[in-house]
Order: structure tokens, then sequence, then C-alpha cells
């Protein structure tokens, strides 16, 4: 587990600012050294993840609460679903190529996470 992710993860599950000594605490118990949480924590604030309101106390920003939403919604996915009705049958996505692997691993990783799969020609 990276700094990163424990961070953004233990600020979802509390729902409320932790100080950085709190979060430092906790790190420490998944033997992450102080300084790399440190360091994560000024990058998240950075990447509008993560923002102080007062020296010390950190929160999540608004662009990481829609993330957490997203991701809360997700224990429900199945209360969305309902029966095709035929108005589509594909996402067409275009080429990326294979230069850009960074954003093809992103795209592939979307679309999956919608349930949406490459065809496969041979079985078409």
């Amino acid at each position: 587990m990276t700094p990163k992710t424990l961070i953004i993860n233990l600020l979802m599950a509390a729902q409320e600012p932790a100080t950085s000594q709190t979060i430092i605490r906790i790190c420490q118990l998944f033997d992450i050294k102080e300084n790399s949480v440190r360091v994560s924590l000024a990058r998240l604030v950075s990447d509008d993840l993560l923002e102080s309101k007062t020296r010390g106390v950190y929160q999540l920003a608004p662009k990481a609460s829609r993330l957490s939403d997203d991701l809360a919604d997700w224990r429900n996915i199945e209360d969305k679903t309902q029966p095709w009705d035929g108005s589509w049958i594909a996402a067409f996505i275009g080429n990326l190529g294979r230069g850009n692997r960074t954003a093809l691993r992103h795209r592939t990783r979307i679309l999956q996470l919608a349930g949406f799969s490459e065809l496969d020609w041979s079985k078409a």
C-alpha cells in the first residue's frame, strides 16, 4: 500500500479532517515512514486531492470528494442496471496507438469499470 492510497482511504473513511500527526501515526502502522507521509500529503495537496484549511489539518478536496462519491456508488452498482433496450451496442474509442500506454491503460480501465470489454471479432 502506498502512502497516497492509505491517506486517501483514511480520509474517505473518516469523512472528516485529520491532523498530519494522526495521519503519520496511522501510516506508521503500515511501516510507512514519516517523511514519505509528509511528501505524499504535499503532493496530494498540489494535485488538488487534499486541502488544508488550517496548518497541519487535511481533508479531501472537492476533486477527491467526487471520486469518493463515485467509489461509494460501486457498492450499489447492481441497483443501477436495467434491461438492455437496444439503443446502444458499443462505445467507439478511436485509436490511441501503442505509444501512449498510460492513456491507453486509463481508457481501458474506465471502460472495464463501466462494464465494457473489447469485441472479440473471431466470435462476432
